[in-house]
């Protein structure tokens, strides 16, 4: 679909430049692609922090002025289980204080809607 995007509009012999370096690109992957050595994946993935580790986490944000900030996003990042990204992300637009519900718009999920 993006190749077609990609092609849209443009004189048959720059499509067929285009198709040509496409198709050399996915050759090339294909044939270092059994050579890539995989990275080994974290075993720790997804441990929730014990709540020693949060009061930790909270007291050392808020024990400086200038980390304000840091101790605001660490809060929130508890408390609604945010990403950092989605954090820093968010608009006025987003929050409903009367309901009390942020809408995460740009979130990492697999059907790539908000959460």
């Amino acid at each position: 679909m993006e190749l077609e995007r990609a092609l849209h509009g443009l004189p048959i012999e720059d499509r067929k430049e285009r198709i040509a370096s496409v198709h050399d690109k996915v050759k090339a992957y294909l044939v270092l692609w059994p050579r890539v050595r995989k990275l080994e994946e974290p075993k720790d993935v997804g441990k929730a922090l014990s709540p020693d580790e949060e009061k930790r986490l909270i007291d050392t944000a808020s024990s400086k002025i200038r980390w304000k900030m840091l101790s605001t996003f660490v809060h929130m990042a508890l408390l609604t289980g945010m990403r950092i990204g989605e954090i820093t992300a968010l608009t006025r637009g987003q929050a409903n204080l009367e309901k009390r519900v942020l809408t995460v718009e740009r979130a990492k999920t697999e059907s790539g809607t908000g959460r």
